[in-house]
């Protein structure tokens, strides 16, 4: 297994926080075609081979990705994306 975990402080709503994730999670539907659901604060995620989850809360975001042996080749390019789409929606603060 291979484990993609990222988090990021913010200084933004919780509602703007929660659109920018779901629109991380639509990002990756499209990519990767997972599948996703809110649970909460949550946004649990998974495909075959990959799952993870997004959390919001007030100050931060949390970015949590396992990748399957099979996918373990694009953990380089699915962390850098993510790190990029944090950066573009949330600042360049890590966590």
């Amino acid at each position: 297994m291979s484990v993609i975990d990222i988090t990021r402080a913010h200084d933004l709503d919780l509602e703007t926080v929660r659109e920018r994730a779901e629109e991380l999670a639509e990002r990756l539907k499209e990519k990767v075609s997972i599948d996703y659901r809110w649970n909460g604060n949550r946004i649990e995620f998974e495909r075959r081979g990959a799952s993870g989850h997004i959390d919001v809360t007030e100050s931060e975001v949390r970015v949590f990705i396992e990748l399957a042996l099979l996918l373990r080749p694009l953990h380089g390019k699915v962390e850098s994306k993510v790190h990029q789409y944090l950066d573009e929606t949330l600042g360049t603060a890590d966590g």
